[in-house]
Parts: C-alpha cells; sequence; structure tokens
C-alpha cells in the first residue's frame, strides 16, 4: 500500500521503537533547540500521541476536536506561515494543522487548549477590525503583518497572545518533524558548517581558536 505523502517512516507502531523515536527527538532538537523539544516531548503520551496521528490513514484530513472549523482554516494559514511550501510539501499541505488540533486533545490540558482558541479568536478579530475581514481571507502581506504584531505584542496583541501562539508555532515544527517529508527533508546535516579547510595561512584568521 503506497503511504500518502507527509506519512512518517516505517516502522511505527504504539512501542515506539527507538530509532523513530530517537530520529524524531534529533529533528525536534535541531529545529526548535533542546529546551523546546524536551517541552513538547515531556512523557511518553506525548510522542506516543503524535506518532498515532502520523500513523493513521486519515490523519491528515480528520475531523477537529478542538477547534471549529473557522479557527482550524486560520491555523492552516498559520501553517502555511511558519514552514511554507518549496519543493517540497508544506506545513499545511500535509495537514499539520490538524495534529495540532489531534495533539492539543490528547495531550495538552484545557487551559493550553483555551490558549489556543484565544489566539486564533484574537488574529480573526483583529483582522476583522483592520479589514472588514477573516484573517484566512485576508492578502498574504496582511496575514504577515498581523502575525508580525502578534509577536511584537503590539497593535492589539499582548503576552496573553504572543506565549499560545509560540506554543502553537512549535507544535507545527513537531507535526511537520513526524511526516516523512519533514524527517528527511526539513533538515539537512553538514557536519562542518561552511566547509572545512585543514591548513590555512595564520595571518588569514588573525588567531587561532580556543574551543
Amino acid at each position: 500500500m503506497q503511504r500518502r505523502s507527509g506519512t512518517p517512516l516505517p516502522g511505527a507502531d504504539s512501542a515506539l521503537p527507538d530509532p523513530r523515536r530517537r530520529q524524531l527527538l534529533q529533528a525536534l532538537a535541531l529545529a526548535l533547540g533542546a529546551p523546546a523539544a524536551a517541552r513538547l516531548t515531556a512523557g511518553s503520551a506525548s510522542l506516543a500521541a503524535a506518532l498515532s496521528w502520523a500513523d493513521s490513514p486519515a490523519g491528515a484530513e480528520a475531523p477537529a476536536e478542538v477547534f471549529s472549523e473557522t479557527q482550524l482554516e486560520i491555523l492552516r494559514v498559520i501553517c502555511a506561515h511558519v514552514i511554507p511550501a518549496t519543493d517540497t510539501p508544506g506545513a499545511a499541505e500535509l495537514g499539520v494543522h490538524r495534529f495540532v488540533d489531534h495533539q492539543l486533545a490528547h495531550v495538552e490540558d484545557a487551559e493550553a487548549r483555551d490558549q489556543a482558541c484565544h489566539v486564533l479568536d484574537a488574529l480573526d478579530g483583529q483582522a476583522r477590525e483592520r479589514r472588514d475581514t477573516g484573517f484566512a481571507q485576508l492578502a498574504y502581506d496582511d496575514q504577515r503583518a498581523l502575525l508580525e504584531d502578534l509577536e511584537a505584542e503590539r497593535n492589539g496583541f499582548g503576552p496573553g497572545e504572543k506565549w499560545p501562539f509560540k506554543k502553537l508555532k512549535d507544535l507545527v515544527v513537531f507535526g511537520y518533524c513526524t511526516t516523512e517529508t519533514g524527517a528527511t527533508k526539513l533538515l539537512a546535516f553538514d557536519p562542518v558548517p561552511g566547509g572545512f579547510r585543514g591548513s590555512i595561512p595564520l595571518e588569514s584568521v588573525g588567531r587561532a581558536w580556543f574551543s
């Protein structure tokens, strides 16, 4: 059976085989930093829920459990801004907005779910106040401007929106890393960034480096 675009690497089951678990944790640590990755994956329930979504044939088309259809569409647009499509599918194309909904429903508490809904409603409310239309219907640049205002805590946004939004973005990256595309295309490994030159004149660098 052919796997859908965005499905995880093979070999996953409820036991969370170590190689796959390790690969996901490494990808998250590189993409988000170790502290954020640790927060997202604390306890086995978080990884188990993430991989159960990824393994489901209908995962990217599953009905929402936390968000309304309007909120889910706003989140889909946010996914497109966080990880846009390039020569590979982006987070929106892989249905990562539904992963975020699933993870909030099965791992996070009621407060986290309420905060996530609040920030999406706040974006939509600001869009309607400024442009008389919903956030998802705005032009790309107008969406971007609102997201930048949110992150800067200005023009109607504050910490009550900024930090839940950061959590949503982290979950988007988490969800993307569970997919085959994310696991194999999001990050490229360069053991020596910039290239290695073994013998160079000292005067070209000015001094030796201590590490």
